[in-house]
């Protein structure tokens, strides 16, 4: 903080971002308590009422005991604005343990808890209200509780489908407590306890747990593992478990990107009350984040765009698309990308959208792959000189026309037509070929995968419709005749919908 003359100035940190948790809103509140309180301060607005608290006895008391060292003080002046108080205790995961009102602006001492407190970091609150509601003044005051006995998680898997199961051990470490007992809860985002084991006890190595996963299972398990004793809760540990899900066979209301930020979860829980159950992105590194699991969002990762663009030699980059082995490896580079997203729950994945529906190049790799086109589709070389007009020996001799077209347009402008018309066949056969590379890769990662492409093809191009939907697994074209196309001959589980340009209006099933 800087003072100068009569004015203030605060210079503020950056917002606190973590990975979401169970209970993240409490070191959010307390940065914001930080930061109202400074621009309070340097606006000269401060409450003119102080309020003081403080913690008698020692900061790092022992669980498993009542904290009779521990009690909270405070100290409230006297203001006839002051109607009620607001006392909390509770620790930074959210676990609210106390929480009680005092009439009128009185002093005083708040005694421990009638049973020990759990291990971990906490604050006391203390929150001065006028008549109305409205805060005159507050205080916080944070304190450690800490604990010999320790407990840790092993979670060898943090996700599973729907019929595997969540499983782990409990590890203990210092001297065991007088009458203890283990056990494990799994809990939802807002704190219910869906599952536990049986306390048991005492142990004084590891302590193994196993849940099944039935259906109903929300997608953001959190496991709590607690050891106890005759006061209540001395130590716990927590970590959290993805139950795969992938809200295929209903209704999806789909959102591009993901909400980021520190308030990302308040942004998610408008998303779900709205309606939204699935987010398209990129995903850094593949993953997308716990607060999507937590508001039972499925993925659809953005994992390439196929553009079909050449570089100076006419060559599709970044790898041409029968140029093997080097493409196998690009593809499964960025399908291996996408394993969290996998282990997240994935509707489906994406191929990119507003891209080519076919394409090929000026490689050497391509030409080649043509010829094996060719014949497969003449079988004799006879046939293609009756099409074509041409005097080939073999398949091996075909060059196209104009080296440096890989569409034939040379073939058009001369009518060779069927030359031309084959051409754009085999441009359409080397996309599809590519789309099965991806969809082959995703399938090896996840046998439920389902790969297309979004926001592009359209009947009046030309392109293969009835190729896209036996080779993918989802399409998603601009709205057009072909929608109608696609209702009939598309299977009835085939995901599909409209991608409209800016400035036209989707419509799709």
């Amino acid at each position: 903080m800087l003072a100068w003359k009569h004015g203030r100035a605060a210079r503020l940190p950056a917002a606190p971002v973590s990975e979401y948790t169970f209970g993240w809103e409490v070191p959010y509140d307390y940065w914001q308590e930080r930061l109202g309180r400074t621009v309070l301060w340097a606006a000269g607005k401060l409450p003119p009422v102080p309020l003081i608290l403080r913690r008698e006895g020692a900061p790092a008391v022992a669980s498993g005991t009542q904290l009779s060292g521990s009690r909270l003080s405070y100290l409230v002046p006297r203001h006839p604005a002051i109607a009620r108080l607001r006392i909390r205790e509770r620790r930074d995961d959210g676990l609210v343990v106390r929480e009680l009102t005092r009439s009128g602006a009185s002093s005083g001492h708040e005694g421990p808890s009638a049973i020990g407190l759990p291990a971990g970091h906490y604050h006391d609150d203390v929150i001065a209200t006028d008549a109305a509601g409205r805060v005159v003044a507050w205080a916080t005051l944070p304190f450690t509780v800490a604990s010999e006995r320790t407990v840790s998680l092993d979670l060898p898997k943090a996700w599973g489908e729907i019929g595997e199961t969540i499983a782990g051990s409990i590890r203990l470490g210092g001297a065991p407590l007088k009458g203890e007992t283990v056990l494990v809860e799994l809990r939802d985002r807002r704190g219910r306890i869906i599952a536990r084991t049986a306390p048991t006890g005492p142990y004084s190595d590891a302590v193994p747990f196993s849940f099944p996963i039935p259906a109903w299972y929300p997608m953001l398990v959190q496991i709590r593992a607690v050891v106890r004793d005759h006061t209540g809760e001395a130590a716990d540990a927590v970590a959290y478990f993805n139950v795969t899900k992938r809200h295929r066979g209903q209704f999806n209301f789909l959102s591009w990107d993901v909400p980021s930020g520190p308030t990302a979860a308040w942004a998610h829980e408008a998303l779900a009350r709205l309606g939204v159950t699935m987010e398209l992105a990129p995903f850094r590194q593949g993953k997308p984040p716990r607060v999507m699991a937590a508001y039972e969002m499925a993925a659809v990762p953005y994992t390439t765009r196929i553009l079909a663009e050449t570089d100076a030699r006419g060559w599709i980059k970044p790898v041409p698309w029968n140029q093997e082995p080097e493409i196998d490896r690009y593809v499964q580079g960025l399908a291996s990308k996408y394993q969290p997203a996998r282990q997240h729950g994935v509707f489906v994945y994406s191929l990119g959208d507003e891209t080519v529906t076919r394409g090929s190049d000026a490689s050497p790799s391509d030409l080649a792959a043509y010829r094996r086109y060719l014949q497969s589709e003449y079988g004799t070389i006879a046939a293609l000189n009756e099409s074509w007009g041409s005097d080939y020996s073999s398949f091996p001799e075909i060059r196209l026309l104009d080296p440096s077209d890989p569409t034939e347009q040379q073939a058009k402008r001369e009518g060779h037509y069927a030359r031309w018309y084959d051409r754009q066949a085999w441009a359409s056969a080397d996309f599809l070929k590519l789309c099965r590379r991806f969809g082959d890769a995703y399938r090896k990662m996840d046998p439920q995968a389902l790969t297309g492409f979004e926001g592009a093809g359209r009947l009046q191009d030309g392109l293969d419709v009835d190729g896209i939907v036996r080779t993918n697994g989802f399409w998603t074209p601009y709205p057009g005749p072909g929608d109608q196309v696609l209702r009939g001959i598309a299977p009835r589980d085939f995901p599909r919908s409209n991608a409209a340009r800016q400035g036209e209006r989707s419509e799709g099933a």
